[in-house]
Protein backbone atom coordinates (compact mmCIF):
# COMPACT_ATOMS: atom_id res chain seq x y z
CA UNK A 1 0.00 0.00 0.00
CA UNK A 2 0.85 3.41 -0.33
CA UNK A 3 0.26 7.04 0.89
CA UNK A 4 0.38 9.56 -2.25
CA UNK A 5 -1.69 13.18 -1.75
CA UNK A 6 -1.27 16.04 -4.29
CA UNK A 7 -3.35 19.35 -4.47
CA UNK A 8 -2.95 22.37 -6.97
CA UNK A 9 -2.07 25.84 -5.31
CA UNK A 10 -2.51 28.34 -8.11
CA UNK A 11 0.11 27.28 -10.23
CA UNK A 12 1.75 24.68 -8.02
CA UNK A 13 1.16 21.26 -7.91
CA UNK A 14 2.42 19.64 -4.74
CA UNK A 15 3.02 15.62 -4.63
CA UNK A 16 3.50 14.06 -1.23
CA UNK A 17 4.31 10.69 -0.86
CA UNK A 18 5.90 7.70 1.39
CA UNK A 19 8.21 5.08 0.62
CA UNK A 20 7.55 1.71 1.93
CA UNK A 21 6.98 -1.24 -0.11
CA UNK A 22 5.38 -4.22 0.91
CA UNK A 23 6.19 -7.90 -0.74
CA UNK A 24 4.24 -10.83 0.14
CA UNK A 25 7.07 -12.74 -0.01
CA UNK A 26 9.42 -10.79 2.24
CA UNK A 27 9.88 -11.19 6.14
CA UNK A 28 8.84 -7.57 6.66
CA UNK A 29 8.26 -3.98 5.11
CA UNK A 30 10.74 -1.63 3.30
CA UNK A 31 10.37 1.71 4.78
CA UNK A 32 14.00 2.53 4.49
CA UNK A 33 14.73 3.22 1.89
CA UNK A 34 11.87 1.97 -0.06
CA UNK A 35 11.08 3.43 -2.88
CA UNK A 36 10.56 6.76 -4.90
CA UNK A 37 7.09 6.78 -5.63
CA UNK A 38 6.41 10.23 -7.07
CA UNK A 39 8.80 10.86 -9.60
CA UNK A 40 9.93 13.93 -12.56
CA UNK A 41 9.74 12.93 -15.59
CA UNK A 42 10.64 16.22 -16.81
CA UNK A 43 10.91 19.92 -16.08
CA UNK A 44 7.21 20.01 -16.74
CA UNK A 45 5.90 16.45 -16.00
CA UNK A 46 5.73 14.58 -12.80
CA UNK A 47 3.48 11.37 -12.00
CA UNK A 48 3.29 9.31 -8.77
CA UNK A 49 1.92 5.33 -8.31
CA UNK A 50 0.27 3.24 -5.82
CA UNK A 51 0.09 -0.48 -6.39
CA UNK A 52 2.19 -3.06 -8.37
CA UNK A 53 5.67 -0.98 -7.60
CA UNK A 54 7.95 -3.06 -10.52
CA UNK A 55 5.08 -2.57 -13.22
CA UNK A 56 4.39 0.73 -12.11
CA UNK A 57 8.23 1.86 -12.28
CA UNK A 58 8.15 -0.09 -15.82
CA UNK A 59 5.35 2.40 -17.19
CA UNK A 60 7.04 5.08 -15.64
CA UNK A 61 10.13 4.72 -17.34
CA UNK A 62 8.32 4.40 -20.65
CA UNK A 63 7.15 7.67 -20.34
CA UNK A 64 10.24 8.85 -19.46
CA UNK A 65 11.53 7.53 -22.58
CA UNK A 66 8.33 9.22 -24.91
CA UNK A 67 9.24 12.56 -23.18
CA UNK A 68 12.94 12.94 -24.26
CA UNK A 69 11.85 11.69 -27.14
CA UNK A 70 9.70 14.82 -27.68
CA UNK A 71 6.58 13.16 -27.50
CA UNK A 72 3.78 15.09 -25.73
CA UNK A 73 1.44 14.80 -22.58
CA UNK A 74 -1.25 12.72 -24.41
CA UNK A 75 1.62 9.63 -24.97
CA UNK A 76 2.15 9.49 -21.16
CA UNK A 77 -1.71 9.13 -20.52
CA UNK A 78 -1.89 6.51 -23.07
CA UNK A 79 0.97 4.51 -21.52
CA UNK A 80 0.18 4.64 -18.34
CA UNK A 81 -3.74 4.23 -18.96
CA UNK A 82 -2.60 0.78 -20.60
CA UNK A 83 -0.47 0.08 -17.28
CA UNK A 84 -3.37 0.81 -14.82
CA UNK A 85 -5.47 -1.82 -16.87
CA UNK A 86 -3.06 -4.49 -17.08
CA UNK A 87 -1.85 -4.35 -13.39
CA UNK A 88 -4.68 -2.45 -11.18
CA UNK A 89 -2.15 0.40 -10.83
CA UNK A 90 -3.21 4.33 -9.51
CA UNK A 91 -1.39 7.26 -10.97
CA UNK A 92 -1.14 10.69 -10.46
CA UNK A 93 -0.24 13.13 -13.07
CA UNK A 94 1.10 16.82 -12.13
CA UNK A 95 2.13 18.95 -15.63
CA UNK A 96 2.66 22.09 -16.81
CA UNK A 97 1.96 22.19 -20.70
CA UNK A 98 2.01 25.26 -19.72
CA UNK A 99 -1.11 25.33 -17.18
CA UNK A 100 -1.09 23.71 -14.11
CA UNK A 101 -3.03 20.03 -14.52
CA UNK A 102 -3.93 17.33 -11.94
CA UNK A 103 -4.74 14.32 -13.11
CA UNK A 104 -5.46 10.46 -11.70
CA UNK A 105 -5.88 7.31 -13.63
CA UNK A 106 -7.87 4.15 -11.64
CA UNK A 107 -8.57 1.05 -13.68
CA UNK A 108 -7.40 2.48 -17.06
CA UNK A 109 -9.83 5.90 -16.90
CA UNK A 110 -8.02 9.62 -16.79
CA UNK A 111 -10.06 11.91 -15.11
CA UNK A 112 -10.41 15.88 -16.10
CA UNK A 113 -8.16 18.12 -14.26
CA UNK A 114 -8.90 18.06 -10.35
CA UNK A 115 -7.79 20.30 -7.56
CA UNK A 116 -6.80 17.61 -5.37
CA UNK A 117 -6.60 13.97 -5.18
CA UNK A 118 -5.27 10.86 -3.51
CA UNK A 119 -4.20 7.26 -4.22
CA UNK A 120 -3.48 4.87 -1.75
CA UNK A 121 -4.50 4.21 1.79
CA UNK A 122 -7.51 6.69 1.80
CA UNK A 123 -8.11 6.62 5.55
CA UNK A 124 -4.71 8.43 6.14
CA UNK A 125 -6.07 11.48 4.27
CA UNK A 126 -8.97 11.81 6.97
CA UNK A 127 -5.62 12.14 9.26
CA UNK A 128 -3.60 14.59 7.08
CA UNK A 129 -6.99 16.71 7.04
CA UNK A 130 -7.07 16.37 11.02
CA UNK A 131 -3.95 17.55 10.86
CA UNK A 132 -3.71 20.81 8.94
CA UNK A 133 -6.58 22.01 11.15
CA UNK A 134 -4.23 21.73 14.10
CA UNK A 135 -1.43 23.61 12.49
CA UNK A 136 -1.41 27.90 12.30
CA UNK A 137 -0.19 29.02 9.12
CA UNK A 138 3.44 29.36 8.20
CA UNK A 139 5.38 31.77 6.16
CA UNK A 140 7.36 31.94 3.34
CA UNK A 141 7.07 34.73 0.80
CA UNK A 142 5.32 33.71 -2.39
CA UNK A 143 4.31 30.81 -1.13
CA UNK A 144 0.21 29.83 -0.43
CA UNK A 145 0.12 29.27 3.53
CA UNK A 146 -2.13 26.56 2.71
CA UNK A 147 0.45 24.68 0.75
CA UNK A 148 2.76 25.04 4.10
CA UNK A 149 0.59 23.51 6.20
CA UNK A 150 -0.42 20.79 3.54
CA UNK A 151 3.12 19.88 3.37
CA UNK A 152 3.72 20.39 7.34
CA UNK A 153 0.87 18.44 7.98
CA UNK A 154 1.75 15.14 6.34
CA UNK A 155 5.76 15.68 7.44
CA UNK A 156 3.90 15.72 11.10
CA UNK A 157 1.96 12.95 10.39
CA UNK A 158 4.55 10.69 9.03
CA UNK A 159 6.91 11.81 11.82
CA UNK A 160 5.01 11.39 14.89
CA UNK A 161 4.83 7.45 13.42
CA UNK A 162 8.50 7.04 13.62
CA UNK A 163 9.44 4.35 10.78
CA UNK A 164 5.88 2.71 10.06
CA UNK A 165 2.45 4.96 10.15
CA UNK A 166 0.83 1.10 9.56
CA UNK A 167 1.71 -1.71 8.48
CA UNK A 168 1.82 -0.92 4.61
CA UNK A 169 2.25 2.99 5.18
CA UNK A 170 5.96 4.20 6.35
CA UNK A 171 9.44 5.28 5.64
CA UNK A 172 10.10 8.81 5.38
CA UNK A 173 7.82 11.65 3.56
CA UNK A 174 9.05 13.12 0.28
CA UNK A 175 7.83 16.18 -1.18
CA UNK A 176 7.65 17.22 -5.04
CA UNK A 177 6.87 20.50 -5.62
CA UNK A 178 5.81 21.00 -9.58
CA UNK A 179 5.65 24.89 -10.63
CA UNK A 180 6.22 25.57 -14.62
CA UNK A 181 8.96 24.00 -15.80
CA UNK A 182 10.73 23.28 -12.93
CA UNK A 183 9.54 19.88 -11.08
CA UNK A 184 11.94 19.76 -8.33
CA UNK A 185 12.07 17.19 -4.55
CA UNK A 186 12.68 19.70 -1.43
CA UNK A 187 15.28 18.79 1.21
CA UNK A 188 13.94 18.25 4.51
CA UNK A 189 15.53 16.84 7.51
CA UNK A 190 13.69 15.08 10.55
CA UNK A 191 14.05 12.14 13.26
CA UNK A 192 13.04 8.38 11.97
CA UNK A 193 12.17 6.54 15.09
CA UNK A 194 12.49 2.40 14.94
CA UNK A 195 10.51 1.86 18.07
CA UNK A 196 7.68 4.49 18.54
CA UNK A 197 7.37 5.44 22.16
CA UNK A 198 3.96 7.21 23.18
CA UNK A 199 4.57 10.17 24.87
CA UNK A 200 2.74 10.29 28.35
CA UNK A 201 2.96 6.98 29.37
CA UNK A 202 5.31 5.38 31.33
CA UNK A 203 8.39 4.45 29.51
CA UNK A 204 11.36 2.25 30.68
CA UNK A 205 15.08 3.64 31.10
CA UNK A 206 16.08 1.20 28.81
CA UNK A 207 13.66 2.62 26.01
CA UNK A 208 15.12 6.20 26.82
CA UNK A 209 18.59 5.14 26.68
CA UNK A 210 18.03 3.47 23.41
CA UNK A 211 16.00 6.71 21.86
CA UNK A 212 19.16 8.74 22.99
CA UNK A 213 21.99 6.62 21.42
CA UNK A 214 20.44 6.15 18.08
CA UNK A 215 19.38 2.53 18.68
CA UNK A 216 15.97 3.65 17.93
CA UNK A 217 16.38 6.50 16.51
CA UNK A 218 17.66 7.87 13.54
CA UNK A 219 18.44 11.55 12.33
CA UNK A 220 17.88 11.68 8.54
CA UNK A 221 18.02 13.94 5.65
CA UNK A 222 16.60 14.14 2.67
CA UNK A 223 18.48 15.22 -0.16
CA UNK A 224 17.87 16.85 -3.68
CA UNK A 225 19.72 17.38 -6.98
CA UNK A 226 20.21 20.98 -8.21
CA UNK A 227 18.66 19.84 -11.48
CA UNK A 228 14.90 19.65 -11.84
CA UNK A 229 13.12 17.70 -13.99
CA UNK A 230 14.76 14.68 -13.15
CA UNK A 231 13.72 11.73 -10.40
CA UNK A 232 16.29 11.11 -8.29
CA UNK A 233 16.72 12.52 -4.63
CA UNK A 234 18.82 11.03 -1.54
CA UNK A 235 18.12 10.05 1.68
CA UNK A 236 21.30 10.18 4.37
CA UNK A 237 21.30 8.57 8.19
CA UNK A 238 24.23 10.63 10.00
CA UNK A 239 24.35 8.57 12.66
CA UNK A 240 24.66 5.14 10.49
CA UNK A 241 26.90 6.60 8.19
CA UNK A 242 25.27 5.31 5.01
CA UNK A 243 22.95 7.05 2.25
CA UNK A 244 20.55 5.94 -0.08
CA UNK A 245 19.98 7.47 -3.67
CA UNK A 246 16.73 6.82 -5.22
CA UNK A 247 16.99 6.94 -9.02
CA UNK A 248 13.87 5.17 -9.96
CA UNK A 249 14.22 6.25 -13.83
CA UNK A 250 17.55 3.50 -13.99
CA UNK A 251 16.90 1.25 -10.80
CA UNK A 252 14.10 0.15 -8.87
CA UNK A 253 15.59 0.05 -5.92
CA UNK A 254 17.66 2.26 -3.73
CA UNK A 255 21.66 2.08 -4.03
CA UNK A 256 23.46 2.43 -1.18
CA UNK A 257 26.37 4.39 -0.27
CA UNK A 258 28.46 4.04 2.77
CA UNK A 259 29.83 7.30 3.64
CA UNK A 260 33.28 8.10 5.16
CA UNK A 261 33.07 11.37 6.63
CA UNK A 262 31.82 11.72 10.03
CA UNK A 263 31.01 15.16 10.75
CA UNK A 264 27.76 16.43 9.91
CA UNK A 265 28.68 19.36 7.46
CA UNK A 266 31.10 17.39 5.33
CA UNK A 267 28.92 13.97 5.38
CA UNK A 268 25.95 16.20 3.94
CA UNK A 269 28.69 17.66 1.61
CA UNK A 270 30.20 14.51 0.46
CA UNK A 271 26.78 12.67 0.09
CA UNK A 272 25.40 15.46 -1.97
CA UNK A 273 28.12 15.52 -4.07
CA UNK A 274 27.78 12.10 -5.54
CA UNK A 275 23.63 12.36 -5.75
CA UNK A 276 24.82 15.32 -7.88
CA UNK A 277 27.02 12.96 -9.96
CA UNK A 278 23.96 10.11 -10.54
CA UNK A 279 21.32 13.11 -11.15
CA UNK A 280 23.72 14.35 -13.91
CA UNK A 281 24.40 11.12 -15.36
CA UNK A 282 20.24 9.85 -15.53
CA UNK A 283 19.90 12.90 -17.76
CA UNK A 284 17.11 15.09 -18.38
CA UNK A 285 17.71 17.35 -16.11
CA UNK A 286 17.24 21.10 -16.37
CA UNK A 287 19.66 23.48 -14.12
CA UNK A 288 16.51 26.42 -13.38
CA UNK A 289 18.19 30.17 -12.75
CA UNK A 290 15.11 31.10 -11.66
CA UNK A 291 15.39 29.05 -8.49
CA UNK A 292 17.23 31.05 -6.28
CA UNK A 293 20.07 29.66 -3.61
CA UNK A 294 20.78 32.01 -0.88
CA UNK A 295 24.69 31.60 -0.33
CA UNK A 296 26.64 31.42 3.17
CA UNK A 297 27.92 35.03 2.48
CA UNK A 298 24.48 36.47 1.60
CA UNK A 299 23.39 35.77 5.58
CA UNK A 300 25.17 38.51 7.58
CA UNK A 301 26.81 37.98 11.22
CA UNK A 302 23.92 40.64 12.47
CA UNK A 303 21.25 38.11 10.65
CA UNK A 304 22.55 35.30 12.42
CA UNK A 305 22.92 36.98 15.37
CA UNK A 306 19.05 38.15 16.06
CA UNK A 307 18.06 34.46 14.83
CA UNK A 308 20.88 32.77 17.73
CA UNK A 309 19.59 35.66 20.03
CA UNK A 310 16.00 34.52 19.37
CA UNK A 311 16.64 30.89 19.63
CA UNK A 312 17.97 31.46 22.96
CA UNK A 313 14.43 33.00 24.95
CA UNK A 314 12.98 29.23 23.94
CA UNK A 315 11.77 27.35 26.82
CA UNK A 316 13.85 24.33 25.39
CA UNK A 317 17.14 24.46 23.90
CA UNK A 318 16.95 25.15 20.42
CA UNK A 319 19.97 25.38 18.25
CA UNK A 320 20.88 26.58 14.85
CA UNK A 321 23.52 25.18 12.20
CA UNK A 322 24.76 26.39 9.16
CA UNK A 323 24.50 23.75 5.97
CA UNK A 324 25.41 24.36 2.53
CA UNK A 325 21.70 23.93 1.33
CA UNK A 326 20.10 25.37 3.97
CA UNK A 327 19.75 25.92 8.25
CA UNK A 328 19.32 23.11 10.16
CA UNK A 329 16.90 23.92 13.14
CA UNK A 330 16.35 21.04 16.61
CA UNK A 331 14.31 22.46 19.95
CA UNK A 332 15.05 19.78 22.47
CA UNK A 333 13.00 18.53 25.79
CA UNK A 334 14.46 15.91 27.61
CA UNK A 335 14.46 12.05 25.82
CA UNK A 336 12.97 13.96 22.44
CA UNK A 337 13.46 16.57 20.34
CA UNK A 338 11.98 18.04 17.46
CA UNK A 339 13.95 19.14 13.99
CA UNK A 340 13.86 20.62 10.45
CA UNK A 341 16.09 21.99 8.25
CA UNK A 342 15.37 25.03 6.05
CA UNK A 343 15.77 25.10 2.60
CA UNK A 344 17.83 28.36 1.13
CA UNK A 345 16.11 27.57 -2.27
CA UNK A 346 13.68 30.11 -3.30
CA UNK A 347 13.80 33.09 -0.66
CA UNK A 348 16.14 36.30 -0.27
CA UNK A 349 18.77 36.51 2.87
CA UNK A 350 16.21 39.34 3.92
CA UNK A 351 13.36 37.03 3.97
CA UNK A 352 15.12 34.11 5.51
CA UNK A 353 15.55 35.72 9.03
CA UNK A 354 12.03 35.94 9.13
CA UNK A 355 11.27 32.44 8.26
CA UNK A 356 13.97 31.69 10.29
CA UNK A 357 12.38 32.99 13.63
CA UNK A 358 8.73 31.92 12.95
CA UNK A 359 9.66 28.34 12.38
CA UNK A 360 11.51 28.50 15.26
CA UNK A 361 8.59 28.98 17.23
CA UNK A 362 6.74 26.44 15.77
CA UNK A 363 9.07 24.05 16.35
CA UNK A 364 9.15 24.89 20.15
CA UNK A 365 5.49 25.03 20.22
CA UNK A 366 4.73 21.78 18.61
CA UNK A 367 7.37 20.03 21.31
CA UNK A 368 5.59 21.44 24.34
CA UNK A 369 2.38 19.63 23.38
CA UNK A 370 3.88 16.29 23.66
CA UNK A 371 7.36 16.98 25.77
CA UNK A 372 7.29 15.26 29.52
CA UNK A 373 9.30 16.43 31.91
CA UNK A 374 12.32 16.15 33.06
Amino acid sequence: MTIVVAKVFGDRIIILSDTMITNAGATRANAIPGRLKAIAISVNISIAYAGLSDQALTAIRKCWQAVQAGESISSVYSILQEASRQHDIDFVIASHSPDAELRKIRKGVLTNPLPETAIGDLDIVRDLEAKEAQLRPGFIPGIQPGELKFRSAFRELMGESGVTFNAEVGGVPNVLVCRPGDHHYEPHAGVTLWDTITIGVPETEDQLNDRASGKTQWKYAAHTARLSGVGVTGLRLQDAGIGFIHSPLASDDAVKVKLEKVNEAEQSTEFQEILERIAEATGGGVFVPSKPITPFEDIDLASLKKMAEHAETMAYKTTLSLHPDGLWLECCAPHQSRSQLLSFRGVTAGEFEEIVIHHIDELCEALSATARPA
